[in-house]
């Protein structure tokens, strides 16, 4: 098995940002190369999102034509209607009796602290028309760091926003071996004799810190102390509460929908490790989880075997997918550059 390594996509995603030229804030679109099958798991307590309840396992639609995040709180999940228009004019989305509709789920960070209001006092944020922009600029090889919808992200918020540091978004992929498998293996067969790929974006706005995985603090609340950072909860009920980590896991393997939720909810404990505390009733943690395998790959194999596949898949992605998607939350922080007084980890102290 390779190395994780960061800033980098598993194949058949790209993806794309638009950032806002005044503000920091901004939406990126994560598109398959085919409709993905999909999966949410949704574990912090106060998510802004949309067509999560669509991607239960047992509900009939279970493919997505892409996904987006976007800055702006609630007020971003517009952005997810010009994708769907995007899409809708390439022929692409489920279809019905009258047309094709694109499924597109979203979910939104809070990072109103950059934005001010309009001239109606409406917070500003991404306009609609945002994502069709960050959608025609999907690529497989984009930027990460302070772009698209990590572009007012933040991290270690214990003490309010003025003691924070800047995050953004970042990725990292894992390639597994294909001699890893044994010859008569259902994965190998079904799967065609790719190597098996996963990888996770991630976009980067906790309330926490975000640590190495013994604990030590990479970016975080710029507390004078750890003493004081710790004891910065006693007074958490009076600093602002608005916080969120997105991810989309990817993965080229053959999965059905309820392999993708076990995928999606074992992600979880990525943000887990990277992040402390994580999950919080002010965070909004989402994860999609995103299978980009060409299930035409299936034809001619017995129902019995691919489901052989999918669960060999499956347990191999869930044992590797919290340190894939911890190696991007960290990432995310560290191609994060300073805004405005909000320093990023580059400029933490020696």
């Amino acid at each position: 098995m390779r190395e994780i390594c960061a800033g980098v996509l598993t194949s058949g995603i790209k993806v794309g940002h638009w950032t806002h030229p005044d503000i920091s804030t901004g939406v990126t679109v994560v598109v398959p190369s085919v409709r993905g099958v999909c999966a949410v798991d949704v574990s912090g307590g106060s998510p802004a999102t949309r067509e999560t309840d669509l991607l239960a396992s047992w509900r009939r639609v279970d493919r997505v034509d892409a996904i987006v995040f976007s800055g702006g709180s609630a007020y971003g999940l517009g952005a997810a209607h010009s994708v769907m228009l995007a899409l809708a004019a390439q022929g692409q989305g489920h279809r019905t009796s009258y047309g094709f509709v694109p499924i597109v789920p979203a979910a939104c960070i809070y990072d109103l602290f950059f934005a001010g209001v309009d001239e109606n006092s409406v917070p500003r944020h991404p306009p609609v028309d945002a994502g069709k922009a960050a959608f025609a600029a999907a690529t497989s090889s984009p930027e990460w760091g302070c772009v698209g919808a990590g572009a007012g992200a933040t991290v270690g918020k214990t003490l309010g926003f003025r003691s924070a540091m800047k995050s953004g978004i970042g990725a990292a992929a894992l390639l597994f071996d294909g001699q890893n498998f044994a010859a008569d293996s259902a994965c190998a067969e079904v799967n065609g004799g790719h190597d098996l790929a996963l990888g996770a974006i991630a976009v980067v706005n906790p309330v926490g810190d975000v640590v190495e995985d013994d604990g030590a603090v990479i970016a975080g609340c710029r507390a004078s102390s750890y003493i004081q950072a710790k004891a910065s909860w006693d007074s958490f009920r009076s600093q602002e509460r608005e916080n969120t980590t997105l991810v989309v896991v990817t993965t080229n393997a053959v999965l059905d929908a309820a392999a993708c939720y076990a995928l999606a909810r074992t992600a979880q404990d990525g943000i887990g490790r990277a992040v402390r505390p994580a999950h919080t009733r002010y965070d909004g943690d989402v994860v999609f989880a995103l299978s980009t395998a060409d299930l035409s790959r299936t034809d001619g194999f017995s129902h019995k075997l691919v489901d052989k596949a999918v669960n060999e898949s499956a347990d191999r992605l869930v044992s590797q997918v919290p340190d894939v998607v911890g190696a991007a939350v960290r990432h995310a922080v560290r191609s994060a550059t300073s805004v405005e007084s909000m320093p990023s980890v580059h400029l933490q102290k020696k």
